[in-house]
């Protein structure tokens, strides 16, 4: 959809890079069925918050 938007603007001088990325929990299924809601939420939140710090250090920014 971005590229949509502007299709020029990855070939203009400076233009900035972008990159879209995906990270999943391995086995979330399995851990659905073991843990409480307590446990995945932090499970969750923990995870959230460390993709988000490592994201941010490197210049990017989360989006969802």
């Amino acid at each position: 959809m971005i590229a949509d938007a502007d299709p020029e603007g990855a070939r203009r001088e400076g233009a900035a890079m972008l990159a879209v990325g995906f990270a999943d929990l391995v086995d979330y299924a399995a851990l659905v069925r073991r843990m409480s809601e307590r446990q995945l939420a932090t499970l969750v939140q923990r995870f959230e918050a460390i993709a988000s710090d490592v994201v941010i250090a490197h210049g990017g920014r989360v989006v969802k």
